[in-house]
């Protein structure tokens, strides 16, 4: 898209700018060929000659054999010279600047052999149009499996080249190439004879087809019972014109065009699909929009089967073809453009009335919709796209016609049961590979074929008592998602609206704001409106809540009271407001008061009547106080030392109680897995909200970050988009005392995973993420979910090797080696000793049978050993690691990793970044380098080693902690353990059972938990008994006991008097 603010008259200094085209994203590489066709039984209407027969050409795209070959230039030079020749305004440069921009396809490379043959697409260009301007289509559709003809329609396209050299230019009746007139009934005319090049067309194919090719590539490779047309502007009208006078043309598509002519009273008994542009689609043009959607309406009305409206926001009517990236590229060229660059920047300001969307993203969509539509009307592969109103992108309003969508009552259609097992199965693997976990973890499945529930773990850490599929959780900040739509409800009732601004309908709040007399609802929703967080840890509110949880109060918070801790906060009011994005509370629970105003009811009963009620959720509840305690999964985090303050102590304590009032509107609804799945699933499909509303929700800001594992890129009205190896998804998660949730729409597969868990990480511990992470991947694996090209290994030994797009690689049996490459890609080794290398995306690899060797790549990747004695090494992104089954060796990379060594006895080391590293079961050793590591034992008996200021905390066998370099905090457990800083200030707490301390001269040790008679305390062996003086403190450690060494102190005694008796060891 160009920019409407560019001064392109004049020369651009940026002359290092290429153009690249998208890249097909099927499993074929593309060929391309062309054709010449002479029509004996018709007459050239547009020359005075009658002995001129119609004369037409075509180019073809079509799915080929990997040929090595060098692609082609996007136009031939006599064809860049033809139009050149005839447009003066074009830049003398024009033919060169055509000859560099590569294509994907290949000359004449062979037809794939994968099939023995392959459904046709008709494509008829705009007026005044070529084939190759709709060259990002056809490379795709060819990519996925059809041979696309693309018709040159002689004398109304800008030039036709013809085999003898003839250059045809566009006819004068039409008054040039920028005249496309006001004159109808010429144009109407044009639609009739592009019709009839269509028909004709295809009956020479029928000849191609039986052996009649001068290429030599199409014989019997056409299937010509799955044939479709499709058409960019006044091709559109040709392919609707067509469908009605042939019943060969089994779906067609217009692709932004006004029906000339008598098109629109035609009676179409095939499915047709129509594409708009924002201006027309949305009426936010006039006067001949008026027109347009009349005869449209027209149209729609005599369709006798399935029709389909996308109007794409954002965009123009050139943003159709190709024109918009060829448009940016001559824009940056470095060219003089003199009357040509007003051009682009006269159709570059058709946007100015809206935000317009990327020349990529509008390729993407139609593309999307394309691919979906003819796979549905020719190869009757039904597509989530068409079965349900489902809306994968925001820019996308989808209008169906003579379609029954049906909708899936999940609660009576449960999945078929052989996938139930194959998830059950998945379920029970990923406990296996994890060691066996203490987490409560709910998940739930809703697909297009029905509903799945499992649980896992633990619900409840005093009676172990198993976690059940029905258990409930607290969603955290999943509930904004739940705000968000009932303010969309209200909004579509008309009782308030996204723009309303809080002075509004909340004065007393906006007067303690210095913007709020422009902040809207959308702001609060979305994050941009400068609010501080009142639940920040850094804020007032945190310290005030621990000490009355502490007290046992259990204090009944009320919004209205909540909100004051922000006020006084730089980010919120004051001369240092700002819009800039920030993940925020406060907005949400506002949010939740304006919809209590604008409705004059309680939000719980707000939120029932809108949400809970039409989609049949019994299990979800505004509050916990809306439920018996007893039904929740209990939550438990280490957010405090055992003295009362804020810290981690390693061990996990209940939270069960606390009152999720205080996140009211932001984060305090309670549910079950499937409630949550059943509900973002309908939110995020399109069900739920009208189609505007549900563009609306999912319209995304951008926040000002990269995105990685910790921060948002983007965030829309509650809701954040992601990518995996298995699609773009839209999703949310939630983080509170004692519990975490996730939750992710995939619109490629209509398919929603909500995954619930009874652990919080508010504390800092962040294994339940790479738990609610391995689930996830594991279902999402077992689902074959897919955005990509799939690559199946075989019973053999194989090497396998991605593409540029998102693959799912799996090698079967056998010893594999599995190579992703530039996408997202899912590495799956089954069952052999397998060799799995990440490629440049955030990929995901399974070891599963075998003992495997998995090495990430550059990016974030996450990497699962499975059963076997594997090999695990990270890469340079933040990875996560699991070893699984069997004594595996998993090495972290270069940045912040999280490593579970799994079952068994791991080796588990990480020396680079500051990282998480879990020894799960098994007697495992953990090391970690200089930076600022946590290391945790877990079960078993295991010795951690670290090196940074560092967290060591043992778990329940007899442990050996070594905080090395530093200032640590080692953190025995249960058991008999062996603690010792071995230099810097180290805190150490020996925790249950006979404990023992050894003591460096290169340390300060604070013993917190000394018990005497049964602790012991052992000197290093440069240290004798007789060095050591051990004294009553005075001061601040007047109830403690010094140990000093020359005069340092080598250990302070917490609680302890020196006149008791000490026991060591010589």
């Amino acid at each position: 898209m160009t920019n409407s603010n560019q001064d392109v008259s004049g020369t651009v200094t940026d002359t290092t700018h290429t153009l690249s085209f998208p890249e097909p994203t099927g499993d074929y590489a593309v060929g391309t060929t062309s054709y010449h066709f002479v029509d004996p039984e018709r007459e050239e209407t547009y020359t005075e000659n009658p002995d001129d027969n119609r004369e037409i050409t075509a180019e073809v795209w079509y799915p080929s054999e990997e040929s090595g070959a060098a692609t082609k230039p996007y136009m031939s030079e006599d064809l860049s010279n033809a139009i050149a020749s005839g447009l003066e305004i074009l830049p003398e440069e024009f033919t060169d600047i055509t000859q560099s921009i590569p294509t994907n396809s290949v000359t004449n490379a062979p037809v794939a052999e994968a099939k023995s043959e392959y459904p046709v697409l008709i494509f008829s260009h705009g007026f005044s149009g070529l084939p190759e301007l709709n060259t990002i289509k056809a490379e795709e559709l060819a990519s996925q499996g059809y041979i696309v003809v693309a018709l040159n329609h002689t004398y109304d396209s800008t030039v036709n080249l013809f085999p003898d050299g003839r250059v045809i230019p566009q006819s004068p009746k039409f008054g040039g190439f920028f005249g496309v007139g006001e004159n109808p009934d010429l144009l109407a005319q044009s639609v009739n004879i592009r019709a009839e090049d269509a028909q004709f067309v295809l009956d020479k194919l029928e000849e191609i087809d039986a052996g009649d090719d001068p290429t030599g590539l199409f014989g019997g490779k056409l299937d010509l019972e799955r044939v479709g047309i499709a058409g960019y502007s006044l091709g559109g009208a040709t392919a609707a014109k067509v469908l009605a006078e042939d019943s060969r043309f089994k779906a067609g598509i217009n692709l932004d065009g006004a029906l000339f002519g008598n098109v629109a009273d035609a009676s179409l008994s095939q499915p047709f699909m129509t594409f708009n542009n924002e201006a027309f689609g949305t009426g936010n043009s006039t006067n001949p929009v008026d027109r347009f959607n009349q005869i449209q309406q027209s149209f729609v009305e005599n369709l006798q089967n399935e029709g389909y409206e996308v109007t794409i926001s954002g965009t123009t009517h050139n943003d159709f073809n190709d024109l918009p990236f060829l448009s940016s590229f001559l824009v940056n060229s470095g060219i003089e453009l003199g009357a040509f660059g007003e051009i682009l920047v006269a159709n570059a300001n058709n946007s100015e009335n809206f935000e317009p969307t990327s020349p990529e993203l509008t390729a993407q969509i139609i593309n999307d919709y394309t691919t979906a539509f003819f796979e549905q009307h020719l190869n009757d592969r039904e597509s989530p796209l068409f079965t349900k109103a489902l809306l994968p992108y925001p820019e996308v309003i989808f209008q169906p016609y003579n379609l029954d969508i049906p909708e899936i009552d999940s609660a009576e259609a449960p999945i078929p049961e052989k996938l139930q097992q194959e998830l059950e199965s998945a379920l029970n693997q990923t406990d296996r590979d994890l060691g066996g976990i203490d987490v409560g973890v709910g998940i739930g499945v809703v697909t297009p074929d029905g509903i799945w529930t499992g649980a896992t773990g633990v619900s409840d850490l005093e009676t172990e008592e198993a976690t059940q599929p029905e258990d409930l959780f607290k969603i955290a900040s999943i509930s904004k998602a739940y705000t968000s739509a009932v303010i969309l409800k209200l909004q579509e009732q008309g009782k308030l609206s996204l723009e309303d601004t809080l002075d509004k309908w909340l004065p007393n709040i906006a007067n303690r704001l210095t913007n709020g007399e422009s902040l809207t609802i959308c702001q609060l929703l979305d994050g941009t409106g400068g609010l501080w967080d009142y639940l920040d840890v850094n804020g007032e509110f945190l310290p005030d809540f621990i000490a009355d949880y502490l007290s046992g109060s259990n204090r009944d918070w009320q919004p209205e009271e909540l909100v004051t801790y922000a006020f006084d906060k730089p980010a919120f009011s004051g001369s240092d407001s700002t819009e800039q994005w920030t993940y925020t509370n406060t907005g949400n629970l506002i949010a939740a008061l304006i919809a209590e105003k604008a409705t004059g009811k309680h939000f719980k009963q707000i939120l029932s009547e809108e949400i809970l009620e039409p989609l049949g959720l019994d299990n979800t509840f505004f509050t916990t106080e809306d439920i018996n305690l007893d039904e929740l999964a209990k939550g438990y985090d280490d957010i405090l030392t055992g003295d009362g303050n804020i810290g981690q102590d390693g061990n996990l304590d209940n939270y069960t109680a606390v009152n999720t009032e205080i996140s009211y509107g932001s984060g305090s609804i309670v549910s079950s897995s499937e409630d949550v799945a059943k509900f973002f699933d309908s939110l995020a499909s399109g069900n739920l909200l009208s189609s505007e509303s549900t563009a609306e929700i999912f319209n995304y800001v951008d926040t000002g970050f990269s995105r990685s594992r910790t921060q948002l890129d983007k965030f829309g009205l509650g809701v954040y988009p992601s990518t995996l190896p298995w699609g773009e998804t839209r999703g949310m998660d939630g983080s509170q005392f004692g519990y975490k949730s996730q939750v992710d729409y995939f619109p490629s597969d209509d398919t929603t995973i909500s995954i619930l868990a009874n652990r919080g990480v508010v504390g800092g511990n962040p294994k339940v993420n790479l738990v609610i992470e391995a689930y996830k991947a594991s279902i999402a694996n077992t689902l074959g979910l897919n955005n990509g090209s799939v690559v199946n290994g075989t019973v053999s030994n194989n090497y396998l090797t991605g593409t540029s797009n998102n693959d799912a690689i799996d090698g079967q049996d056998g010893n594999d080696i599995l190579l992703g490459k530039k996408g997202l890609d899912a590495l799956d080794g089954v069952k052999g000793d397998d060799f799995l290398f990440a490629g440049m995306g955030n990929d995901y690899l399974f070891g599963k049978e075998g003992s495997d060797n998995l090495s990430g790549g550059k990016d974030d990747d996450f990497l699962n050993g499975g059963a076997g004695e594997d090999l695990l090494q990270g890469g340079k992104g933040s990875d996560f690691l699991i070893g699984g089954d069997g004594k595996d060796t998993l090495f972290g990379g270069k940045d912040d990793d999280l490593i579970d060594g799994g079952a068994d006895d791991d080796l588990v080391r990480d020396t680079q970044g500051s990282n998480f590293l879990y020894g799960n079961d098994g007697d495992d050793l953990l090391f970690a380098g200089m930076g600022d590591d946590v290391l945790y034992g877990d079960a078993g008996s295991v010795r951690l080693i670290a090196n940074g200021n560092d967290r060591l905390f043992g778990g329940i066998g007899d442990d050996y902690l070594n905080g090395g370099k530093g200032d640590d905090n080692l953190i025995g457990g249960l058991g008999s353990d062996t603690l010792t800083g071995l230099s810097g200030n180290d805190t150490l707490t020996g925790g249950d059972g006979s404990d023992r301390f050894i003591l460096f001269k290169e340390e300060t040790a604070i013993i917190t938990d000394f018990t005497q008679g049964e602790d012991f305390l052992k000197l290093s062996a440069n240290i004798s008994f007789d060095d050591i003086e051990i004294i009553q403190g005075s001061g601040d450690n007047e109830n403690n006991t010094l140990i000093a060494f020359e005069s340092e102190t080598l250990a302070i005694l917490n609680n302890i008097n020196s006149a008791n008796s000490l026991f060591y060891d010589a």
